[in-house]
């Protein structure tokens, strides 16, 4: 059984394999990937989806079309999932490649037949041979998606202290709310050598008349 998330009239359900209770890391990426799903909806969709495919059953654009967006949904979702900053990388990734490969090696007896987003994919067509699957591209693009946080956090890094050292310096040389001793001398030496410059301008001005 793979870890999936379905609704009722009212009420959303995540299901999830027995023997997952024992493993910690592996319920906690489940029950984070499947409620992520809830948040963004992704359960509506997937009923509109199922609902529209008796209308298109015979159309090859339709299916394509269903694929791809049902590829888009997985990897919105391991994304934001991975953005909350509360399971890493290599946990999630490892969580995906368990679940596929007890998948494959267990005959499923029973399908379950409701409108439902699972964890991933274990069919074996889905599995390419030769090519590259989709599951090998939500673990590339997790992979890719960690090297690209570090130069943000580096950027992060250094732009937070500029903006601080910026802020600190501005707070400095604010004008004080009150006469300080020194700024009165300043401002004392300031008018006498205004007073001095008009002095001699009006001494000039005599001497000329």
């Amino acid at each position: 059984l793979i870890p999936f998330s379905t609704r009722g009239w009212r009420n959303y359900y995540v299901v999830l394999p027995s023997h997952m209770l024992g493993q910690s890391d592996e319920l906690k990426v489940s029950l984070a990937h499947e409620f992520q799903h809830i948040r963004q909806g992704d359960l509506e969709w997937e009923i509109l989806l199922e609902a529209l495919k008796p209308l298109f059953l015979l159309n090859p654009a339709y299916h394509a079309w269903k694929r791809q967006v049902e590829s888009l949904r997985e990897l919105n979702c391991d994304s934001h999932v991975l953005m909350r900053g509360r399971i890493e990388v290599r946990t999630y990734c490892d969580t995906l490649l368990s679940v596929c490969q007890q998948a494959l090696r267990r005959d499923r007896a029973f399908v379950i037949a409701v409108p439902k987003v699972t964890l991933v994919t274990a069919d074996r067509a889905t599995i390419g041979f030769g090519k590259q699957s989709f599951l090998e591209r939500r673990i590339v693009s997790l992979i890719n998606s960690r090297r690209q946080a570090r130069p943000r956090l580096v950027y992060m890094a250094i732009v937070f202290p500029m903006i601080f050292a910026i802020f600190a310096t501005a707070v400095s040389i604010q004008r004080p709310g009150d006469w300080s001793h020194d700024r009165i001398m300043l401002s004392t030496v300031v008018n006498l050598e205004r007073m001095d410059e008009i002095n001699r301008l009006s001494t000039f001005g005599r001497i000329r008349n």
